[in-house]
């Protein structure tokens, strides 16, 4: 893992360094002894992305994010935050590739499908991300998060009883998820049942 990691300090691109540690990595995940979060950078460079990141300068974290990368670039907490400030830059087709890159080294990582899936929703890629929000809830059941995101996708492709399905289950996992009984508000207004939206927005 060192040795490939410094291949890639000198030569980001290399094609086989960067394959052979996604096999590496395969390899770590699967080996509960080694865990994922060794192939983050240090604490300290973690916080000053997050730090970059809360105090809205998107650029920089941008850049930052790159350049830890290219020492990192197994780090799923950097890819986290590059692809949350490329999103907020609006560059939502290069977070997407972040996501993708990600999910290639984590198959089972369900926050990045589920994240994956806002993406797509915004790009109007509404049965994709219906898809990646799928595989969120497979890898993990009780994620309430998803669900409701999921749901969000069903509504704005016109399948308001699946949405409202979504909503439930997400409001049984978490009986204090506000945004989901809105949601649900909404998608059951969409199918008239005026008064039962009132009481989910109430």
């Amino acid at each position: 893992l060192q040795l490939y990691n410094a291949v890639l300090r000198h030569q980001p691109s290399h094609p086989i360094a960067k394959k052979e540690l996604r096999k590496l990595h395969k390899g770590i995940s699967q080996n509960q002894s080694i865990p994922v979060e060794s192939l983050d950078p240090p604490q300290d460079q973690i916080t000053v992305l997050v730090d970059l990141y809360h105090s809205e300068q998107m650029r920089k974290t941008e850049q930052s994010s790159k350049k830890l990368l290219q020492t990192y670039p197994q780090s799923l907490t950097v890819m986290n935050i590059l692809s949350e400030a490329l999103k907020a830059q609006g560059k939502l087709q290069s977070a997407l590739q972040v996501f993708d890159e990600a999910i290639q080294l984590k198959p089972d990582f369900a926050e990045i499908y589920s994240k994956r899936g806002n993406i797509l929703k915004v790009l109007a890629r509404l049965d994709e991300a219906v898809f990646s929000y799928d595989k969120a809830i497979q890898l993990k059941p009780g994620y309430a998060e998803a669900h409701n995101n999921r749901g969000n996708a069903l509504q704005e492709l016109g399948r308001m009883d699946e949405a409202v399905e979504s909503y439930d289950q997400a409001i049984q996992l978490k009986p204090d998820y506000a945004e989901a009984y809105n949601n649900r508000g909404n998608a059951i207004g969409e199918l008239g049942q005026l008064n039962g939206a009132v009481e989910n927005y109430d």
